[in-house]
């Protein structure tokens, strides 16, 4: 009975070491955040002519208004304390780049004066959080944002979104992979450029008239 105690004893000890090392390794070190771009979906942006666009800064809006470096937080087991994510480059320069990014592949120009348009951002959301278990951890990113588009002709405006966008992994004991959390924010933020791509009133708000 005894040996079988000390068993199960050791197994126990070797599941939340393998535990901590996968969450470790989600969350060791600064992740290094940029945009890549995803294949497929509706590009409605490239489908009207091409514009002159000021993107003008992003406003960091996110719940508890964490630090603009913060991207999350991760648990290394199950009720225990939650450490930090953090990004190399704040929060909204990451995003601001990645709308950036897309308005430029999808033919328009992105310029500091002389604008046909001018565009502001808010973000409601951008975090990767865990939800770990005996044996897995679920790794969740979520990111929201809002945009305003500015006819700079007329005057007028139009309020977008929020658009959202949702990416998870479930991490099983055992494996590893250090860049999972990376993976998994960078991923969140093509879906939700995706979104934005594929958003008619986001096209139409940015046709000359």
């Amino acid at each position: 009975m005894r040996v079988i105690l000390r068993y199960l004893s050791n197994i126990s000890h070797v599941m939340f070491f393998s535990l901590y090392i996968i969450i470790s390794g989600c969350g060791a070190g600064t992740l290094s955040l940029k945009h890549e771009p995803l294949p497929g979906g509706d590009n409605l942006l490239a489908a009207v002519p091409s514009a002159r666009i000021k993107l003008l800064s992003f406003i960091d809006s996110r719940e508890g208004h964490p630090g603009p470096e913060l991207a999350g937080g991760i648990q290394r087991n199950v009720g225990g304390p939650v450490y930090d994510i953090m990004s190399e480059r704040p929060v909204p320069e990451v995003v601001h780049e990645a709308l950036k990014t897309e308005l430029i592949r999808s033919g328009h120009k992105i310029v500091e004066d002389n604008e046909d348009f001018s565009v502001k951002g808010e973000i409601k959301t951008f975090w990767l959080r865990t939800e770990p278990a005996p044996d897995y951890v679920v790794l969740r990113a979520e990111a929201a944002l809002l945009l305003e588009v500015i006819n700079s002709g007329s005057g007028s405006s139009s309020i977008l979104g929020p658009y959202n966008s949702m990416n998870m992994e479930t991490r099983f004991i055992g494996s590893d992979d250090s860049s999972v959390s990376e993976r998994i924010l960078v991923k969140a933020l093509g879906i939700l450029m995706q979104k934005i791509g594929a958003d008619s009133q986001f096209a139409t708000a940015l046709r000359k008239k």
